[in-house]
């Protein structure tokens, strides 16, 4: 799939409507991202901002319509797999266990949200892993645990993904 001819799509949402119980949350919406584009999505609280991401992010699916993420579609993709490949920090998931900094950065390598049971990394992974918090300056905070630290930066780059999306709260002034 391409944009407009040009360039690999990475992203793309065709008719999307998304309802929570009788309450319609988004209706139609249609979009597409290319390969090195970069979008904000802006709204008032409530308009379906992080519903859309979560489409984005493989974490929902849609009503109807149809949702592709780097060029598989929700519904018949294996999502683990299709989730190894986004990079996406939200700073507003519970973890069920106080993760360390290292640990937050595997669960990109894992693409999954808490460290699987019974794995380990291996020593390359652990050595990328090591490498991308040295990146972000974050040495001294490795072994702190996540939920007392600021959440953005270094999961989303721990597997290399070919789409970075983070939910961030905007303020406007």
């Amino acid at each position: 799939m391409t944009v407009d001819g040009a360039g690999e799509v990475v992203l793309a949402l065709t008719d999307v409507t998304y309802r929570r119980g009788s309450t319609e949350i988004l209706h139609g919406i249609t979009f597409q991202v290319g390969r090195g584009e970069h979008w904000a999505m802006l709204g008032p609280n409530g308009a379906g901002k992080s519903t859309i991401l979560g489409f984005c992010g493989a974490e929902m699916h849609p009503t109807s319509g149809t949702v592709e993420v780097l060029g598989g579609r929700l519904g018949r993709i294996e999502l683990q797999r299709l989730r190894r490949r986004i990079g996406h920090v939200d700073p507003r998931h519970r973890l069920s266990s106080a993760l360390t900094v290292t640990d937050v950065v595997l669960t990109g390598i894992t693409g999954t949200i808490e460290r699987p049971m019974r794995w380990s990394p291996s020593a390359g992974e652990l050595a990328r892993a090591r490498e991308l918090i040295g990146l972000l300056g974050l040495e001294r905070h490795a072994e702190g645990r996540w939920p007392t630290l600021s959440q953005g930066g270094a999961r989303p780059h721990a597997d290399r993904p070919r789409t970075d999306r983070r939910a961030r709260p905007v303020t406007a002034r």
